[in-house]
This record gives structure tokens, sequence and C-alpha cells, in this order.
């Protein structure tokens, strides 16, 4: 019998993205349960992240012959694994699959979960919600890179970021002076997955229009293109679907609500996670099984690639120009081998003049930091800077 310290130790290791340590619990797990296609479906996403797509072929095949239930994870991972090697045509039939039989099993379970509701609101804010949380220079930079395309973008939105107290101090006075509205999480939304937090603007009484989005992806035109388009359509609820990858019934970080709130909000995500015993995913698994059946029907879906056929916008060419696409990171290192644990690096923007100080991270043996290209690219323009102290200096 597999442990139940053990599942935790590779949702674990999917929550914070270390797909390299995933699959090595994975492979042990699978030596002792050699036929679980449960472990080899968590095993070929490991290697779907990766970018080993011949054995994640080879190991959602294998899983798909022993599942005749609980085929969607399997089915959306082919279709993402279809997508990124353009085999579009069976990319779109491995997420029609999937899409379909999420559809019947949300609103199957519907009465068991069903504690929201949607309401008319009179509020007027227009938001674009976000959740930020730890240390990690990817969501934090991600995040201030969109907050100066937001305020290009959607001029009458506040951007209203969710946190609590791991997120650097540097970004915090960088998030303020670049507009950002500061939310700590309440006690019992400490509780809740980080992720999730973004979701309480939804039930906000002061707001008109939110945007649920992800803090590591740019806005893009193509986005605000489809938004305009929802903003006239009298749908309360927008959902967007832009890539192979795209397979859950509404995508947490590509989701929208206008003119209405949805009651009950905190009451029915700690019901649900009350019930659940997995994190990795559960803000997804949560807007399937609570939310989509409750907004299925007053939805503008804007899906370009499974259901595509009233879609305004042609699918996107590559995945690098999708909606939803997180930014391309770059990594800055000593030329020495020397101890991360031991440094942190500090980034001052020099817009604002504020240093963001971040841990260091050991890539082979050098302190490393992985920020987003752009940022990147900004020390050689000087709009950065960047320089390694010691831990006690």
């Amino acid at each position: 019998m597999i442990s139940n310290t053990k599942i935790q130790e590779v949702e674990s290791a999917f929550d914070a993205q270390d797909y390299t340590r995933a699959r090595v619990l994975l492979e042990e797990l699978l030596s002792r349960a050699p036929s679980d296609p449960l472990i080899k479906n968590k095993l070929a996403h490991s290697h779907l992240r990766l970018g080993d797509r011949d054995k994640a072929r080879r190991y959602f095949t294998q899983a798909a012959s022993h599942l005749e239930s609980g085929l969607i994870p399997i089915y959306s991972g082919l279709a993402e694994l279809e997508g990124a090697e353009e085999n579009f045509e069976a990319a779109r039939d491995w997420g029609r699959r999937s899409l379909r039989l999420n559809d019947i099993r949300a609103k199957a379970e519907a009465e068991r979960y069903r504690q929201s509701h949607l309401s008319t609101t009179k509020g007027q804010k227009k938001i674009i919600s976000f959740s930020l949380y730890g240390t990690a220079p990817k969501y934090s930079e991600g995040l201030l890179l969109t907050l100066k395309t937001a305020a290009q973008c959607y001029p009458d939105f506040k951007c209203r970021i969710y946190t609590d107290g791991s997120v650097p101090h540097g970004v915090i006075g960088r998030i303020e002076a670049a507009g950002g509205e500061i939310v700590y999480v309440s006690k019992q939304m400490a509780g809740w997955h980080p992720t999730m937090w973004r979701f309480a603007a939804l039930s906000d009484p002061e707001a008109h229009t939110v945007l649920i989005r992800d803090v590591d992806s740019p806005i893009l035109e193509r986005e605000t293109i489809l938004v305009g388009i929802w903003a006239n359509s009298g749908k309360a609820v927008h959902i967007i679907r832009d890539w192979y990858a795209h397979t859950p019934l509404i995508l947490a970080g590509l989701f929208g609500l206008q003119g209405k709130r949805l009651d009950a909000l905190d009451r029915s995500i700690e019901a649900y996670l009350e019930r659940s015993n997995h994190r990795w995913g559960v803000d997804q698994d949560y807007l399937r099984d609570v939310i989509w059946p409750v907004v299925a029907d007053e939805a503008l879906i804007h899906d370009s690639v499974f259901f595509d056929e009233d879609h305004p916008l042609d699918p996107p060419e590559s995945m690098s120009g999708h909606i939803g696409v997180s930014y391309n990171m770059a990594t800055a290192s000593t030329d020495q081998s020397v101890s991360a644990a031991g440094f942190n690096w500090v980034l001052k923007d020099e817009e604002s003049g504020i240093d963001t100080v971040y841990p260091a991270v050991d890539r082979e043996g050098r302190a490393a930091i992985v920020i987003p290209k752009v940022v990147a690219d900004g020390l050689d323009t000087h709009s950065f800077s960047l320089r390694l102290k010691t831990k006690s200096g």
C-alpha cells in the first residue's frame, strides 16, 4: 500500500513546480505498484512538464489502457502533448473528449457541491484579481510586468493583489508604486489554497466586473479584444480557452464575471476544501465542481481551439502567442561555484528606486536567480540592476 505521506510529497512537488522531484518520487511509487494507472498518469504529466514527450506519450497511453473511468486528466494531457507537437487535429479530438467528460462529471456532481449562486450586483468597481505568495521572482516580477500592461490595456480597472506575509517587502512597495491594491488575506482565507485567494473578488459587493488572472501571464491584444466583446454581450460570465492545454471547463486564470456576484463563496470554498485531499490544481477543480454548474448557462465562452465555430479570432499560430501563456524566463548566476544557501540577490527597479531581495537558488552548484526574460533584458538597458550579497551582509 502506498502511504498518504508519499502521495502528499508528490502533490507538494507538483505544487512547487518541481517536476524533476515529482518524477523521481513517482518512479519510486511505480516500482511498488507497476500497474497503477493513476501513478502512470501523474508520471506522464511530470515528463510532459520536463519536455520528454516520448515518455509522456508512453505513460499516458499505458494509463489509458488500464482506465475505463477517470480519463479526464489523461485526455487533457494528450491534448496538451499533441498540441505541443503541432498535431492539432489530434489535440482537438483529445481536448473535446476531456471537456465533454468534465461537463458530464460536473453536472452529475452539482448537487453534492452546490453552495454558491449568482446574484445581481449594484457595484461599480472593475477589478483584475491576482493571488501572490512566496519568494519566487517568476511570479512577483511577472505580476509587476503585468501591472504595467494592465494600466494601458484596462485603464478603467484596478489591479487587486491578494497576498500574505511571504512576499518580499520590496515587491509590495513596487506594487503600490505601480497603482496596485494590496489586500492581505484574513485568517479565514489563509486556510484556503493561495491560488484561490483571488476568487474572493467574485463576491465583492462593490465590484461590477472582475477578471481573474495569473500573475505570470502577460496581457495580449487577443485577450483585450475578447474581453471587449464580452463586455458588450450581456453575458455575466466570460471563459477563455486559447491553447491545447486549456482543457478545464473554466481556467482559473482566464475567468470573468460582470453585473453579478457569487454569493456564499467563502463558505463554498471552505466546504470544498474540507472534502478535497489534494492541493495541486484545486482552484481548477473547485471551478469545475462548484462554479461551472452555476454559471455555464450564463457564460460567453471564447474557445479558439476545441469548439471554435463562433470564435471571432483565428487560433493562435504558436504556443507563445496564446492567451494565458507564461512569461519566458532567464537565469542569472554566479560565475563561480558557491552555495546558494548563503546568498540573496538584490534586484533594483531603477524606475521606482526600490530594492527587492530574493533568496538565491541552486543551479548546477551556482547561486542563481530565475527572472522573466523581459527583466533580464532590462539589466542591459539599465532599467534594472542586480547584485549578489551574503545573507549576513
